[in-house]
């Protein structure tokens, strides 16, 4: 055998091998990558549906003093409308203009 052809097949082989290597490597790389993206993707997912639900509680809070205050319009005005209830008292102090406290 000529040692030009024996070279040859070594390098070639050891080419091979490297490339084979280096493909390895690589695969292992993306999928390690892949699976702390999913782990990352995750964290941030339970953090905003925790922000989601935060969120939904306080306007539900909201709501219901919107709704409060509503129903204490409707109050007054349906006692105001039926005369049960003057604007003002007749026994209430009476405040002059330019005045910081009343009285």
């Amino acid at each position: 055998m000529d040692v030009t052809i024996v070279a040859v097949a070594a390098i070639v082989s050891g080419c091979a091998v490297s490339l084979g290597a280096f493909t390895a490597w690589l695969r292992y790389r993306s999928a390690r990558v892949a699976r702390a993206d999913a782990a990352i993707g995750a964290d941030r997912l339970a953090r905003l549906a925790a922000d989601v639900q935060a969120l939904h509680t306080s306007m539900e809070a909201l709501a219901l003093e919107v709704e409060r205050l509503g129903e204490g319009q409707r109050y007054a005005l349906r006692l105001l409308g039926n005369g049960r209830v003057n604007a003002l008292p007749n026994d209430a102090p009476e405040h002059h203009l330019g005045s910081p406290t009343p009285g």
